[in-house]
């Protein structure tokens, strides 16, 4: 076998198992995808290879449907309209994120999706207020979703609205989980630790018992909002909290990403 035959079969050795690699590791990126059904605001179906998948949009939250309970969540009857409205009978375009998993534990795509005019889904349901950032794992756009979810609570938009949004005490959080409120108390204790892969986090608690009760919680990569570690800064404040409660590993949490959503002085 001459040189040039022998480098030749060896690129096309290389180009087939480039394309089985390829084929194994998911879709192409930017690959399109007819949408066969909108679950709610976060989550779709789409045809793919002859069978359908089930794609959970990356970086957002939209309030639960509950279709088990027949009683959905505040919001996800709007989130699911504005979704259906986007994709339903069209097709999306679907990127993964390098810094993430390829699926859920429920074994869902996750995914940013691209619609056909060039919006980002998940961007825009934030946006204009039909869900939240949800920042618990690194993400590549996360600065964009944090963007957007600045400006929908500054233009109180959807979830965001002023008259939807009750004023709370502090210890009065766990019945209104994941719904925004304005929650008062004077922050007895502010730690910052080792928040593992994605930084460091800054806890502002409420209670000493911060297990029981609502705490504030602030990601590094938001601490330049705040001008450094904003630990020092809050220590012994009377503050209101405006945010989304959520129940993070049996604690409930209100996840600051901007000096805008604490208030001092109350």
């Amino acid at each position: 076998m001459t040189a040039t035959r022998c480098r030749l079969v060896m690129l096309l050795a290389v180009a087939i198992l480039t394309a089985v690699a390829c084929s194994s590791a998911g879709p192409p990126v930017g690959e399109t995808f007819q949408v066969v059904q909108v679950r709610d605001g976060d989550t779709i179906v789409v045809s793919m290879a002859g069978r359908k998948e089930n794609v959970r949009l990356l970086g957002v939250d939209t309030p639960e449907m509950n279709y088990k309970k027949g009683e959905p969540d505040e919001g996800a009857l709007a989130a699911t309209l504005f979704t259906r409205e986007q994709v339903q009978g069209g097709s999306v375009a679907l990127t993964a994120d390098a810094l993430n998993q390829d699926r859920d534990h429920y074994g869902r795509l996750l995914r940013y999706v691209h619609l056909e005019g060039g919006d980002l889904l998940n961007v825009e349901l934030i946006r204009n207020g039909y869900g939240f950032a949800f920042l618990q794992f690194p993400l590549t756009k996360r600065e964009q979703l944090v963007e957007a979810e600045i400006e929908a609570r500054n233009r109180g938009l959807g979830l965001w609205a002023p008259n939807r949004i009750q004023s709370i005490p502090y210890d009065q959080a766990d019945r209104f989980e994941g719904r925004v409120v304005a929650a008062h108390g004077v922050i007895v204790a502010a730690k910052t630790v080792d928040g593992g892969s994605g930084g460091r986090l800054c806890f502002l608690n409420f209670h000493t018992d911060y297990k029981k009760y609502l705490s504030v919680v602030i990601h590094e990569a938001d601490f330049s909002r705040f001008g450094g570690d904003p630990e020092q800064r809050y220590q012994g404040e009377a503050v209101t909290v405006t945010g989304q409660v959520r129940d993070h590993r049996g604690r409930l949490q209100i996840r600051a990403v901007d000096p805008g959503q604490i208030t001092t002085g109350n």
